[in-house]
Order: C-alpha cells, then sequence, then structure tokens
C-alpha cells in the first residue's frame, strides 16, 4: 500500500490535514476530519462555484 501526504493548517489550535479538491471546475483546499460522518460545503462557497444550491438531487 502507498500513502500520499498532503500538508497539515493550524484550525482552531488543531493541526488538520488538507487536500485539494476540483468541484465544478474549482480548484481548491478543504479540511479533512476523519471522524466525519458527513462532508458539508457553505452556501457561498457553493454558489460561487455556480452550483445550483436549490435544486435537489
Amino acid at each position: 500500500m502507498s500513502f500520499i501526504e498532503f500538508p497539515q493548517t493550524i484550525h482552531k489550535h488543531y493541526m488538520m490535514p488538507t487536500i485539494p479538491v476540483l468541484i465544478a471546475g474549482h480548484k481548491f483546499w478543504v479540511f479533512v476530519d476523519s471522524g466525519a460522518t458527513i462532508s458539508i460545503l457553505g452556501i457561498d462557497d457553493a454558489r460561487r462555484m455556480g452550483i445550483d444550491c436549490k435544486k435537489r438531487l
């Protein structure tokens, strides 16, 4: 098994890994929470990426 190392960023006094992601053609870094059941994206960020927040999946 190979491992990929990503940088860590201080967030609320904790070191958290960050990973690069691509959503709707927009590249950015996000925090990784390995204990999270779901991931969320803020509505302002979603709108900036052109995601229709009213459309149900």
